[in-house]
């Protein structure tokens, strides 16, 4: 039986829920069966270990939109200009969409979604961490494919945080996309990379600059890991004041 079945167990038993993390910072299990965790998918979120490769999402992103429901549905926040683009940014609730005006075949206008992120408070370490805003959690993220690799994630991140306000936790587990926008995140210059450690409550190290190259294994050491001894190790994106 794995700990999080162990932990499901647990949890049926109490009426007061808590996270798998916290879970296995109580019981510190001493050994790890590396195969059988990744392909628990709630156990994915919970760990702060590098990923081998790239996460696939289940599920696909908004492709497009009428203007009628985009109008209807989604609140407008913001122009940000990205290339050759001008990018209109939406949002609904904690979710947020950037994308542009498309005319298709038929003559018809659409809203052509190629970033789509969703965010939630982490109510775990907002008594934690004593800086000036609560962290946030990135619950999803999606690029579409035909606009990877253009940097709108990065643009994304940056609008996040310095025009939305947002303290952004980084994930629990970090594949290779994720980790490669980490370091290039932590090279601008207006916001700033944070390593923190949930474990002692602790923040490591102040506007660092992390390293990964082009290769999956060829990451920051200080921060991730193919094992479970940085599973408490997380970063923080803050806006530089």
């Amino acid at each position: 039986m794995t700990k999080f079945r162990d932990f499901m167990n647990e949890q049926n038993k109490t009426n007061t829920p808590k996270s798998f993390r916290s879970f296995l910072r109580e019981s510190e299990p001493k050994e790890y069966d590396l195969d059988k965790i990744i392909a628990e998918d709630e156990i994915i979120r919970e760990m702060a270990v590098a990923g081998y490769g790239d996460w696939k999402p289940s599920k696909d992103m908004i492709a497009s939109m009428s203007t009628f429901i985009l109008d209807k549905k989604w609140i407008y926040v913001s122009e940000q200009k990205h290339g050759h683009l001008i990018y209109r940014i939406y949002k609904q609730n904690n979710t947020y969409i950037a994308g542009y005006y498309i005319e298709n075949e038929k003559g018809e206008t659409k809203f052509e979604v190629d970033f789509e992120i969703k965010l939630s408070p982490d109510d775990e370490t907002k008594h934690i961490f004593k800086i000036s805003k609560p962290l946030t959690n990135v619950d999803k993220v999606l690029v579409q494919e035909t606009a990877q690799g253009r940097g709108i994630a990065t643009m994304m991140y940056k609008f996040l945080v310095i025009h939305e306000g947002f303290v952004i936790l980084g994930d629990e587990i970090q594949f290779f996309g994720a980790r490669r926008l980490w370091s290039k995140l932590s090279r601008e210059v207006d916001i700033r990379v944070d390593i923190i450690d949930l474990d002692s409550e602790k923040i490591l190290e102040k506007d660092v600059i992390l390293k990964h190259g082009t290769d999956d294994w060829d990451f920051d050491k200080r921060v991730w890991s193919y094992d479970f001894d940085k599973k408490y190790i997380r970063l923080i994106l803050k806006e530089i004041k």
